[in-house]
C-alpha cells in the first residue's frame, strides 16, 4: 500500500493501481527513446504488472499498531513482502518470460544488501530464475540484447519512480514540500536527458 499522509487523514493507493500508472507512462514513451520495438509490448507489460503480487495483500491492508497507520510498501513485514514479490513475478512469468525477467531484476535490486536469510534465499532463487529466463529469451551472451534489457529495466525503474512521485505528493506541491526521494529529480538517468535526473513538478 502507498500512503499519502494528510493532517487528519490518509490517502491509500494500492500498489497495483500505482503500477498501472507506471504502465500508462511507459505506453506514452517515445518509440525513438524506448528502443527495441520488438520487446516494447512485453516491457510495458512488466511495467504495468510489476506490483500485481500486492493485489491480495492490499485488498486487506495490514495495520501497524506501533505507528497507528497502515503498513506501507516500505515498512511492510519483510517475509510477507518477499512473498508478494515472488507471487507477482510468478504470475507475470505466465504472461511473458521477458516481462518476468524484468520484474525479477527490479525486485532483486531492492534486496541486494539485505542480510535476512529469507531475503537471501529469495535472491538466490531469483538469480536462478533470471539465468533460466535469460537463456530462454535468447539474451544470455548477446551483448546487444543484454544492453537492451538493462535499458528496459531502467525505463521500468523510472516509470515506477515517477508514478510514486505522483502518488506520494499532493498535486501542486512546492519542491520543499515534496517527498524527499524526488526533490533532486527522477532517476535512473538517460542519454536523451543528458544523463541527469529528470526534474518534475
Amino acid at each position: 500500500m502507498i500512503i499519502r499522509e494528510r493532517e487528519d487523514s490518509f490517502i491509500l493507493i494500492t500498489q497495483h493501481d500505482h503500477a498501472k500508472i507506471s504502465g500508462e507512462i511507459a505506453q506514452h514513451w517515445e518509440d525513438e527513446y524506448f528502443k527495441g520495438e520488438e520487446r516494447k509490448e512485453e516491457a510495458v507489460l512488466a511495467i504495468s504488472e510489476h506490483d500485481r503480487g500486492w493485489i491480495e495483500a492490499d485488498s486487506a491492508p495490514l495495520w501497524n499498531s506501533h505507528q497507528q497507520k497502515t503498513y506501507t510498501f516500505m515498512d511492510y513485514p519483510l517475509e510477507s513482502k518477499i512473498a508478494c514479490y515472488k507471487k507477482g513475478i510468478d504470475e507475470v512469468e505466465k504472461m511473458s518470460k521477458y516481462a518476468s525477467l524484468l520484474c525479477s531484476a527490479h525486485y532483486a535490486s531492492f534486496l541486494q544488501y539485505e542480510e535476512n536469510p529469507i531475503a537471501q534465499k529469495f535472491m538466490e532463487d531469483e538469480s536462478t530464475r533470471r539465468l533460466r529466463l535469460l537463456k530462454q529469451c535468447g539474451i544470455l551472451g548477446n551483448m546487444a540484447k543484454e544492453k537492451l534489457f538493462h535499458h528496459h529495466l531502467s525505463i521500468l525503474k523510472w516509470c515506477d519512480n515517477l508514478s510514486l512521485y505522483i502518488c506520494l505528493n499532493e498535486p501542486g506541491a512546492k519542491k520543499e514540500n515534496e517527498y524527499s526521494f524526488f526533490r533532486n529529480g527522477i532517476s535512473p538517468t538517460f542519454s536523451f536527458a543528458n544523463d541527469k535526473p529528470i526534474q518534475v513538478h
